[in-house]
């Protein structure tokens, strides 16, 4: 889908790229979007609302945009796309110069392999025993699901429940990120605010560099012991909690 902006957009503009974007999830299950935005010069106040709402709209549709190209010479657009690109990995953004169209077209145009991961009706997201009524543990493999949700939040709701303090440990394997419409989930906000006064330690193991990037941005602003380990390092992570995992056969 290639879309070329210029001058100032209006609320018309933004609901014809809607029409366009819709049209593009009826035909194809994965595509790849080419944006110049080379000779914009600016939003309307209607266009800026239509859009966030439009964003919004599409956040559960994300992970079928695989690659973006964005045509640009202003560095602010390029300060964007870098700081929200480790949110969303499953969708590879790059920036080209005006210079450089034809380049941003192939990019946007070459889509990498379908992902393998999370591709049987095996859940991504399962529980992991441990010897301790004081720390829940999780293995998550791929990209984490909506239909995921219930598996960590109903363990946590539960403990949050009484005044005790736990642990947490999360072993993520192949991590692909997790679905945006996760982000509009009222109930992973509530957890995450009512872990700040239940959780002692906060164990990761295995997470890929854009996520410790993103959690280290957050870690001065929490009271939680939060430490990342390699995923050689587990055992290291169990013995820092003072557990071992039972063993699973999931």
């Amino acid at each position: 889908m290639a879309i070329e902006l210029f001058g100032v957009l209006s609320e018309q503009d933004i609901a014809a790229i809607k029409t366009r974007f819709n049209a593009m999830l009826e035909s194809h299950e994965e595509f790849g979007l080419y944006i110049d935005m080379s000779e914009l010069n600016d939003m309307t106040a209607d266009a800026i609302v239509a859009d966030l709402k439009f964003e919004l709209s599409a956040m559960k549709d994300h992970h079928r945009i695989r690659r973006i190209a964005f045509i640009t010479d202003k560095h602010w657009v390029s300060a964007v796309v870098t700081m929200f690109q480790p949110f969303c990995p499953q969708v590879t953004c790059h920036c080209f110069p005006p210079s450089e169209h034809t380049r941003a077209m192939e990019f946007a145009s070459q889509l990498p392999e379908p992902s393998k991961l999370n591709a049987t009706d095996t859940p991504p997201v399962a529980r992991i025993a441990t010897d301790r009524d004081d720390l829940i543990a999780f293995e998550c493999i791929g990209r984490m699901r909506l239909e995921d949700l219930p598996i960590v939040l109903e363990p946590l709701s539960e403990a949050f429940r009484s005044d005790q303090k736990i642990d947490l440990l999360v072993r993520l394997t192949d991590f692909a990120g997790f679905a945006p419409v996760l982000l509009m989930e009222n109930s992973i906000y509530a957890m995450k605010f009512a872990a700040l006064s239940h959780v002692r330690k906060y164990a990761v193991v295995g997470a890929p560099i854009w996520l410790r990037r993103a959690a280290e941005l957050f870690k001065p602003m929490i009271d939680i012991d939060m430490r990342f380990f390699h995923a050689d390092e587990e055992d290291a992570a169990w013995d820092w909690l003072k557990v071992t995992a039972v063993p699973t056969n999931h």
